[in-house]
């Protein structure tokens, strides 16, 4: 038993691998942006062959039918580059977003910037308010008792609606004289 370098592993790995009918469609790719022109190859992109015919993403429908008109100029171009002719090109908004690579987070950005973050030091909206820092709640259960007692901060402020008594934006006052919820579920309450 003799051992190999780790080139010789991966090159003997991705031969095995790589499906004898994906190279067709690895030289299409290739030469797609000088076939169909660099402006076209930004907006559609080669995704599969199968039985001789060409799926072809588009970046939307629009794209996708005006390219329709070019595909017989294309398949005639295509056609030296591979060992079987393909017969049909087939063009589809709907391959646009499919097996592409998601996109790689902003090294400059961080998560504590996001105004939804809240995280070890950082001060809760309702102290950010008051001006007065506060601690985060050492477990879910006082997390959920902060939640309430920021809700009931932001809605003691608030009137309350004239039926249920719940704590009710002005907004809805002006314009239901009741508060959301029972301006729905109150069939003879006027509305606008």
């Amino acid at each position: 038993m003799s051992f190999q370098s780790l080139d010789q592993i991966l090159q003997s790995l991705s031969n095995q691998l790589v499906d004898p009918k994906q190279e067709p469609l690895d030289q299409i790719v290739a030469v797609w942006p000088d076939v169909v022109g660099e402006k076209t190859a930004r907006f559609s992109r080669p995704v599969r062959l199968a039985h001789g015919i060409l799926q072809v993403a588009t970046a939307n429908a629009v794209w996708a039918q005006q390219l329709t008109f070019a595909r017989r100029s294309w398949l005639s171009q295509l056609n030296p580059y591979l060992d079987e002719p393909l017969r049909d090109i087939r063009l589809s908004p709907g391959l646009w977003h499919r097996d592409i690579e998601p996109p790689q987070p902003n090294p400059e950005y961080q998560l504590s910037q996001h105004p939804s973050y809240w995280g070890p030091g950082d001060e809760s909206l309702l102290s950010r308010q008051r001006g007065t820092p506060t601690s985060l709640p050492p477990s879910p259960q006082g997390a959920f008792e902060a939640l309430l007692q920021q809700v009931a901060v932001h809605t003691h402020q608030l009137p309350p609606c004239p039926v249920c008594h719940c704590p009710t934006p002005i907004g809805e006052l002006e314009r239901w004289s009741v508060c959301a919820v029972c301006a729905v579920s109150c069939p003879d309450i006027e509305r606008e």
